[in-house]
């Protein structure tokens, strides 16, 4: 049989039993990726509470594997994350073939995960689909164990090695899960490449047909109903998301029905109800007016723009004054730079923890003085410039009427008094001037608030294992690559705000702003300005192709 002949009989039954399948599939995804996520989240804060550790960044990374207990327990809720996936896996395979031959036997035979040697087949297809999750089992957790870009490019680009075999252990990853699947379905490996291949494009050209109709008319609505734009806009955003879900839960379903075609497929299609289309159409509509009202109060508030180090692209050498200078000629909301105490017990701007990056010297902040620190040049980008103090730097940045956002480098170095001192020198000075504070450092947060409660103080987290912390913290300032609607949720429910860092593509740019954080932390300020522009702006068929980009995986 050719390959579209098998993906014609495949697409026949999944329409002949449409509604069972819906129901089944959509159950398993409320229970895999919406109340296990909750439920793991809850443990996971009960424990690392008890265990003095509230969220995970990477400062506090060292910390973590040097207890045990800390340790056991997050690897304890990885296994339990990678169970949860696991189980759904079994679930939808095992379902879908129940369901196809109309032998629905219950969940619990569901469970049977002993068949077709589901566990190694579910690892290597688990690993193998990380980077793209999309077609095929997708399950939340792959997004939320990505690590930010930066660290993940910085660490490649200096071990060029590593990048190289990575490469290598993927694609062979890639053969032997499509070998696998070759192995379950008796096809030859060419014939299941190819039918794989039309499978992934038969997705993608239903994600073009449903996102060129929504374009087709929003451009209609932008030219001919321009007060009614915006609220029409909302619902077809809804419309977006619903044909993002759709297409995924599509291929999921032609993945599992393709993945065990010796199963005895059914010719008769599951008994038709009424009422499936009646909650579906329900279900659709309130959906769609969620969504619209979503849309509508992301165009009411305009995110803060924040340049991050001080910098806005290659206009200057990080955390220093001709920076600064060249910075706030863009209007940024706020400057976001880095603080480090000093051997006299004083504040340095800088970022690093040492000086080998930007002065090729090795020495720590902590080691010299502020007078010997000024008197060091830094060079970046072919620009250079002399490092300075906080107090130079806070003095310009006040005569430009610039706002600040300070980070409290908290290094095993640094003084248990320098928040403190840090506080009641400038703590009063940042809160006239509108300026803020934030930190990986708990207790440097919770400094801040005893010393000075009116001022706006953020905690700084790279990952999202547990949820939203419980903190005294104003607001949380989160690696973007990590950022999902439920933690949105959580905050908004905390009346909390979120800063997202550091976003510095368009597509990365645009998938934070249909998340709606209170801030953007970036190294190039021009592009941020020129996305919110468009995302402000009435041309909300461009707005929606900027989201559809972002659905179909395009992000960086």
């Amino acid at each position: 049989m050719g390959t579209w002949r098998q993906l014609w009989t495949s697409n026949q039954n999944l329409r002949r039993h449409w509604g069972p399948l819906l129901g089944f599939f959509t159950i398993v995804w409320l229970l895999s990726d919406v109340l296990a996520i909750l439920l793991f989240q809850g443990i996971g804060q009960v424990l690392m509470n008890q265990l003095g550790i509230h969220f995970i960044s990477f400062a506090l990374v060292t910390v973590v594997l040097k207890r045990p207990l800390v340790s056991l327990c997050m690897l304890f809720l990885l296994a339990g994350y990678l169970a949860i996936a696991y189980w759904t896996f079994v679930l939808l395979a095992n379902g879908t073939r129940q369901i196809l031959s109309n032998q629905w036997r219950g969940w619990r035979h569901c469970l049977d995960g002993r068949k077709h040697h589901q566990l190694g087949f579910f690892a290597v297809w688990l690993l193998a689909s990380l980077p793209v999750c999309g077609f095929g089992f997708h399950f939340d957790l792959m997004d939320r164990i990505k690590l930010p870009v930066a660290a993940m490019t910085t660490l490649l680009a200096a071990h060029p090695a590593l990048f190289l075999g990575l490469v290598l252990v993927y694609i062979g990853l890639l053969a032997l899960a499509i070998w696998q699947f070759a192995t379950a379905t008796v096809r030859p490996f060419k014939e299941t490449l190819r039918l794989l291949a039309a499978a992934g494009s038969e997705v993608v050209l239903l994600l073009g047909i449903g996102f060129g109709f929504v374009l087709v008319v929003q451009m209609g609505v932008d030219a001919f109903l321009t007060t009614a734009a915006l609220p029409i806009a909302g619902i077809q955003f809804g419309l977006v998301l619903a044909i993002r879900w759709a297409a995924g839960l599509f291929a999921n379903e032609l993945f599992f029905s393709l993945l065990q075609p010796t199963a005895p497929v059914s010719s008769q299609p599951a008994p038709a109800k009424r009422h499936t289309w009646v909650i579906g159409l329900v279900c659709l509509v309130c959906f769609l007016a969620g969504s619209s009202v979503y849309f509508v109060q992301l165009h009411q508030n305009r995110p803060l723009t924040i340049a991050h180090r001080g910098v806005n692209g290659v206009d200057g050498v990080q955390n220093t004054l001709p920076a600064l200078k060249n910075t706030v000629r863009k209007k940024p909301d706020f400057v976001e730079i880095d603080l480090h105490e000093t051997k006299d017990q004083r504040a340095v701007v800088l970022h690093d923890d040492d000086l080998r990056k930007l002065a090729d010297l090795d020495y720590r902040p902590e080691d010299l003085t502020l007078r010997q620190l000024e008197q060091i040049t830094v060079h970046e980008q072919g620009r250079h410039a002399k490092l300075v103090s906080f107090a130079n730097y806070l003095k310009t940045a006040q005569q430009h009427q610039q706002k600040l956002l300070v980070e409290l480098k908290i290094t095993p170095q640094t003084s248990a008094q320098f928040t403190r001192r840090f506080m009641r020198k400038y703590g009063r000075q940042l809160l006239q001037h509108g300026g803020q504070i934030h930190s990986e450092s708990e207790l440097a947060v919770v400094q801040v608030k005893r010393e000075q409660a009116k001022l706006p103080v953020g905690l700084i987290g790279s990952f999202d294992g547990f949820g939203m912390p419980q903190t005294p913290a104003d607001f949380l300032s989160q690696a973007y690559l990590t950022l999902n609607p439920l933690l949105m949720w959580q905050a908004n429910r905390q009346h909390k705000q979120i800063l997202a860092w550091t976003v510095d593509t368009p597509v990365a740019m645009d998938r934070v702003l249909f998340l709606g954080p209170a801030g953007i932390v970036t190294d190039r300020l021009d592009v941020l300005h020129q996305q919110i522009e468009l995302f402000d702006g009435q041309d909300y068929a461009h707005q929606l192709a900027m989201e559809m980009r972002v659905l179909m995986g395009i992000v960086s």
